[in-house]
């Protein structure tokens, strides 16, 4: 009978465990919004996304801010 229990227990905790990380990170995502709001983006990066194109992000809060325009992909060895 041990075999049953362990299992269901087993499986409670790492749905409490689950349910605890996305809290956080619900809460993280607001924190971060708020600071990515008040950020003046006032340094640039360009790097790929996910769909292999470039984008341009703000380096000190990671917001995804734009495209970058021709020049800017010339200057940064994009072409």
């Amino acid at each position: 009978m041990r075999k049953d229990i362990e299992p269901k227990v087993q499986k409670t905790i790492r749905h409490n465990k689950c349910s605890e990380i996305k809290k956080q990170m619900s809460i993280l995502k607001e924190e971060l919004t708020v600071f990515q709001k008040d950020c003046n983006h006032s340094e640039k990066m360009l790097k790929f996304g996910k769909s292999n194109n470039v984008f341009k992000y703000c380096i000190t809060c990671y917001k995804k801010i734009g495209y970058p325009n021709e020049t800017e992909l010339r200057d940064n060895g994009f072409k």
